[in-house]
C-alpha cells in the first residue's frame, strides 16, 4: 500500500469510526446523520423508468462498459434490488447505473423511493456523494477526495500535507 492509499484508508477508518485520529479520540462525524434524508421519504414505490430524469450532475461516471454488463447481467437476473433515489421531479439521486441498465433491458417498472423535501443542488450532490462513497469501488484517492468534499471542517484536524490525499491540499 503505497502512502496516498494508506492516508486514505486511515481516513476512511477514522470517518466510519472504527480508528482514532491523531490525539486518540474518534472522529465526531456520523455518515448516517448528515441529513434527516430518511425522515423525508415517500414510501417504496414502482414506476417506469422512462419517466425518470437523469442527473446531469451526478458526481460520477457512468460504470465503465465491462461493470455495466456485469451490472446488467445481474439486474437481468434478479432484477433491480436497491431502489433508485429520486428527487419530487423525479431526477435521480443515486441510481443512474441501475436506471440505466433497467431502460437497456426495457424493464417496464423499477423500485424507488422519492424524496418529499426540497434539496438544493448541494444537498443533492452531498447526498450522492454519501451514497456511493462506502459501496462504489473506487480508488483510495479517490475516496480520500470525496471525503474531503464530504467532510471539510474534519480534513482541517488531520495533518497530512502536499497531495498525498490525491490532489487534496491544506
Amino acid at each position: 500500500m503505497n502512502k496516498k492509499e494508506k492516508h486514505a484508508a486511515e481516513l476512511l477508518a477514522i470517518v466510519k469510526g472504527e480508528q482514532t485520529r491523531p490525539g486518540g479520540n474518534k472522529a465526531d462525524i456520523n455518515l448516517s446523520a448528515s441529513t434527516k434524508l430518511a425522515d423525508n421519504l415517500s414510501s417504496f414505490e414502482r414506476i417506469n423508468p422512462a419517466d425518470l430524469k437523469t442527473n446531469k450532475k451526478n458526481p460520477f461516471e457512468p460504470l465503465p462498459q465491462a461493470d455495466f454488463e456485469r451490472l446488467k447481467a445481474d439486474i437481468e437476473k434478479d432484477g433491480v434490488l436497491v431502489p433508485l433515489l429520486i428527487d419530487k421531479d423525479r431526477t435521480i439521486i443515486d441510481g443512474n447505473n441501475r436506471h440505466r441498465a433497467a431502460i437497456a433491458l426495457g424493464f417496464p417498472l423499477v423500485p424507488v423511493f422519492q424524496v418529499e423535501s426540497d434539496l438544493s443542488p448541494a444537498e443533492v450532490r452531498r447526498v450522492a456523494l454519501r451514497l456511493q462513497l462506502l459501496r462504489r469501488q473506487t480508488e483510495a484517492t479517490e475516496q480520500a477526495r470525496l471525503l474531503a468534499e464530504l467532510y471539510p471542517a474534519y480534513m482541517d484536524t488531520v495533518s497530512i500535507k502536499g497531495d498525498n490525499l490525491g490532489g487534496i491540499k491544506k
